[in-house]
């Protein structure tokens, strides 16, 4: 399958990681492009660039946001973001957030936490016996049966 076939092409920058039901964290949301508020969202996904929410309303792309979310040994406050593509799915809508101000050591936090996490599935993937590590930055974040207690 070519590009011209495969009308998707991944623009993402960084890494991300999911966020499960386990860490199923809310996210408070401020706009003043936005009626009343503050507003909550679900955390579906987070990177060092952004992040994907779950909302009940539609948030226009575009729209700059202020976030705050307090996620296990991660804290982002008073990150700034853009809503750069939603969508509806059965009822809930899904927006991709992109980061325009957030702290540098949250942000290299968020770097490393997503490379261990995709080095983990990486390891998943090709049957590894050794999978976790002691200097894990995912770890804490990571609810799988194969997770290895230090």
């Amino acid at each position: 399958m070519n590009l011209e076939q495969n009308k998707f092409v991944e623009r993402r920058q960084h890494q991300r990681f999911p966020i499960t039901i386990q860490l199923a964290e809310v996210v408070t949301i401020e706009s003043p492009q936005l009626p009343s508020g503050p507003h909550q969202a679900i955390l579906i996904d987070l990177s060092a660039g952004g992040m994907g929410l779950a909302t009940v309303f539609p948030l226009p792309v575009g729209t700059v946001l202020n976030l705050n979310l307090n996620l296990k040994n991660l804290s982002l406050q008073n990150v700034s973001g853009k809503v750069v593509w939603s969508i509806n799915r059965a009822g809930m809508h899904h927006q991709g957030i992109s980061f325009e101000k957030i702290d540098a050591a949250a942000q290299k936090l968020l770097k490393a936490i997503a490379a261990d996490y995709q080095e983990c599935e990486k390891k998943i993937a090709e049957n590894k016996k050794a999978i976790c590590f002691a200097a894990c930055h995912y770890y804490p974040f990571c609810f799988k049966k194969i997770k290895k207690n230090f």
